[in-house]
């Protein structure tokens, strides 16, 4: 080390320290214990640090310091913090030439507000002895809290509670997002229960961030005589006012049943059970109770005299509007390569995971594939093309049937707004995908995956293990040309581009198909599913007629033409065996095209859905399931759908009333009690074998998912799941171990969707059908009458296409009336009534208006005021 002074005053080497006679210090007197007022040589050990540290000091005592103090912010990483939470201060370090550390001195002056969204800055200033001051400045965000806390209830969210009997609280838990801080000691409890007396009451449970946004919710309390029962097995989402409504009751031996407006002893209906009738399925014996010609809205129970009663359901307009959205919104949470952010995603907002930008393929790892996006099809983070293939194509059917059904802006996907179909934005995310994995041969590589083992049940971001590009089969690339084709006629008014390169990569793969027409799917398993198949007659079927319906060609009307034929459909449609799919399209096409093979795929349809109401009509459940498989809950979903396209064909109401009974069974009118649509229902799926929802700390599942259902071969008792029964009907259980009957997947979702979306669009008559596409255009449903509670006011909006007389009574939950009005005649329009509840306790209440002759019932809450 070698000195840059030029006065002489000080010089140092490694170890020797030379001070000028005129660098009197005190500090080294003390240092070296003695005078070193005159010119010498220190021979000493000293590191290079302590030479610094002198050479630096020397320079002090020599050249005194004018300069103002350097201040130095600790932590000036931290800059930012959530809206409400609790800020960290750090401080400051202050140095001064002269007067060395004055961190001491450190002045803060912070305008910092964390209830308030915004920057700030941070000023931090320190002076010295001889008055400079020095300053720094740490630009802090609070960032917007935009996320309410949510509050998940141990136990049910509807309790039983036997007249006179002390409630006791299942409890509850309450977490704040999204720092996921448990906050459930800040959670706080109003009720009106009075368990003296039988009612419906209500104990609401409310939480408040720190940034002032509240959650509240409600458990339901049944005080009663009779017990519930949940042998009575209702559609725990509801009933149409104007369809049939059935319910099936189980080892009951009485003869009559009452529908009753709950919380009250108002009878709305009284019927008399069917004859008892043996389900083998299920070994139990069971009774209809049809109450079909009740119209009267509102929510319900059936009650059976010495029995008891069901769980509570809505009688009304729409159903499956919500069920419907929800559980298209999955999608949105099942995409890969990208986060789930906040905006869209709420509490279940999540970091990207698989990024799969190189992923290489499997049995020739020298050759990297670029194939991100897509959805995770099931419970676990595979990709595969045959599940995506019928996933896409139930959707795409959906637009096509009922194309304002899903407009713009409905789903609250990154893509909302951007003036095109929320619907055809998330098929859109997977059709991407799918074009990546086309190989430039034309063929189409199976699926994406790891090769040695299912991930653990942890979140995508954090799985990092190897992933690879499987196979080309036979199958992946029909299944590729259907849906490329179809999207290539779906996609034409609104992306003629895109469009056109569906069909040309469609009929690209298919010269690959026709040329490599047996190729079977690749058996790499370990951490994929299998999915093997080696007949491919229904893909090529289906290839060749979405190929025919969207080109028009002669080649694929020819290649079909002798391979549409009577008996050719015995099941509903599965990622094995998609026949069915190819004969909905030219059915649907027949209108359009008028040929002999679209009529005699019109004929079957329709003598399928014949075959379908047959074994509805013989199972004392009304389902037309036979045999419980995996995925059963699925094949009903597809059961219906053919139902839907006999009656879209036809509209004989047999079809329709098929489709109705069939979506009752799966939404909890079963031998197992569950609604099987997780977050719909009174009894719903809370542990799905579903690794996003089990690892993301929320405690209710993704809402909108459709499990697997009852599966008779319960292949996951060798790993342990125990189920409650042999029976094949009953072979469920709610556990995330139970990858045979309680996982989630693409492909059993969309059925849903298609066939709740078919049954909503043809029956819903009290909500309006949303439409983004033209907001000018009038639409069809609008509602009759919509409420708004609030602290001090109820406001009720009644729309009347012509003049009509009103009345109006405010119930309690006995049924007894708090206020009323009317009767009085309104004109034709929209007319805003309001109702004071400035007098009225809080508590839940039914309004019942009567619009001439139609009576509408309606639940509302009265605030805490």
């Amino acid at each position: 080390m070698a000195s840059d002074i030029d006065s002489g005053l000080i010089g140092f080497s490694d170890s020797t320290l030379c001070i000028g006679k005129q660098s009197p210090n005190k500090w080294y007197r003390e240092y070296f214990q003695g005078s070193i007022d005159e010119i010498s040589i220190y021979d000493i050990a000293l590191s290079p640090d302590s030479i610094l540290s002198l050479y630096n000091s020397v320079l002090s005592a020599a050249y005194p310091d004018t300069s103002a103090p350097v201040v130095l912010i600790n932590r000036d990483e931290y800059k930012s913090v959530l809206q409400g939470r609790i800020y960290n201060e750090f401080g400051a370090k202050a140095w001064d030439g002269n007067d060395g550390d004055i961190s001491d001195s450190v002045k803060i002056n912070s305008p910092l507000n964390i209830m308030v969204p915004g920057d700030y800055e941070i000023i931090y200033t320190a002076r010295n002895s001889i008055g400079k001051i020095g300053s720094a400045v740490r630009t802090f965000t609070v960032t917007p809290d935009t996320l309410s806390p949510v509050i998940a209830l141990k136990g049910d969210s509807v309790v039983q509670l036997a007249l006179s009997k002390k409630f006791k609280e299942p409890g509850y838990n309450a977490v704040d997002y999204p720092n996921r801080q448990n906050i459930t000691d800040s959670v706080k409890i109003t009720s009106n229960l009075d368990s003296s007396r039988a009612g419906t009451y209500t104990i609401t449970y409310t939480v408040t961030d720190p940034a002032g946004l509240s959650t509240s919710v409600t458990r339901k309390v049944l005080v009663s005589v009779l017990p519930l029962r949940e042998e009575i097995r209702v559609n725990q989402i509801g009933y149409y006012s104007s369809q049939n409504k059935i319910a099936v009751v189980a080892e009951c031996e009485a003869d009559s049943f009452e529908i009753v407006l709950n919380g009250t002893d108002s009878v709305l209906y009284a019927g008399v059970l069917s004859e008892p009738v043996s389900n083998n399925a299920s070994k139990e014996v069971v009774r209809l109770a049809d109450f079909s010609s009740l119209r009267a809205n509102g929510e319900c129970v059936i009650k059976i005299r010495g029995f008891g009663h069901s769980w509570p359901f809505e009688i009304s307009g729409s159903v499956y509007y919500r069920p419907v959205h929800a559980a298209l919104k999955t999608f949105y949470y099942q995409r890969c390569s990208v986060p789930v952010t906040a905006k869209s995603g709420g509490v279940y907002a999540r970091s990207a995971g698989h990024p799969d930008t190189a992923c290489p393929v499997y049995g020739n790892e020298s050759q990297i594939k670029s194939v991100p996006g897509g959805w995770y099809d099931a419970g676990d983070y595979g990709k595969y093309i045959v599940n995506g293939g019928i996933t896409l194509a139930t959707l795409m059917s959906l637009y096509e049937l009922y194309p304002e059904y899903f407009g713009d802006d409905v789903l609250n996907i990154p893509e909302s707004g951007n003036g095109k179909s929320d619907l055809l934005d998330e098929i859109k995310f997977e059709l991407d995908w799918f074009k990546t994995m086309q190989d430039t041969s034309g063929g189409v590589f199976f699926k994406v995956g790891p090769i040695d083992t299912f991930p653990p049940f942890i979140m995508p971001s954090e799985d990092h293990g190897r992933r690879f590009v499987i196979g080309m089969s036979t199958g992946s690339a029909l299944n590729f040309v259907a849906v490329m084709a179809q999207a290539g006629r779906v996609y034409k008014k609104y992306d003629p581009e895109y469009a056109s390169d569906c069909i040309l990569r469609a009929e690209k793969a298919w010269k690959w198909a026709v040329a490599n027409p047996a190729i079977g799917a690749p058996y790499v398993g370990g951490g994929t599913g299998l999915y093997q198949d080696h007949n491919y007659d229904y893909e090529f079927l289906w290839a060749a007629s979405e190929l025919f319906i969207s080109t028009s060609k002669d080649t694929f009307h020819d290649f079909i033409d002798p391979m549409v034929h009577q008996y050719l459909l015995w099941g509903p449609a599965t990622w094995r065996e998609p026949g069915n799919l190819p004969l909905h399209s030219l059915a649907i096409a027949h209108e359009k095209l008028n040929l002999p093979v679209t009529e005699r795929a019109r004929a079957e349809v329709i003598s399928f859905a014949d075959q379908t109401i047959k074994i509805i009509n013989s199972s004392p459940y009304r389902t037309p399931l036979r045999e419980y498989n995996w995925g059963s809950n699925s094949f009903a979903c597809n059961y219906a759908i053919g139902l839907g396209y006999a009656y879209y064909l036809t509209k004989d109401s047999t079809y329709l009333d098929g489709m109705i009974s069939t979506l009752d069974y799966v939404c909890g009118k079963n031998p197992t009690r569950y609604s099987f649509i997780t977050g719909f229902g009174n009894k719903t799926p809370m542990n799905p074998h579903h690794r996003i929802s089990s690892a993301d700390k929320v405690v209710a599942p993704v809402p909108g998912f459709l499990v697997g259902g009852p599966n008779g071969g319960r292949e996951d008792s060798y790993d342990g799941v125990v189920y409650p029964g042999t029976e094949p009907a009953l072979s469920y259980v709610d556990l995330q171990a139970s990858y045979a009957s309680n996982e989630v997947a693409i492909n059993w979702t969309a059925p849903f969707i298609l066939a709740a979306g078919f049954i909503e669009g043809e029956c819903a008559t009290d909500r309006p059908i949303l439409n983004r596409f033209d907001p000018t255009r009038k639409t069809t449903g609008k509602q009759i009458l919509q409420v708004i509670s609030s602290s001090s006011k109820i406001q009720v909006h009644l729309n009347l296409t012509e003049a009509e007389v009103i009345s109006w009574q405010l119930l309690d939950i006995l049924g007894r009336i708090v206020d009323r009005a009317g009767p009085s005649r309104l004109s034709p329009g929209t007319h805003r009534i309001i109702l004071s509840s400035k007098d009225i306790p809080d508590g839940l209440y039914l309004l019942k208006f009567t619009v001439g002759e139609k009576q509408i019932l309606r639940k509302v809450q009265v605030l805490i005021k």
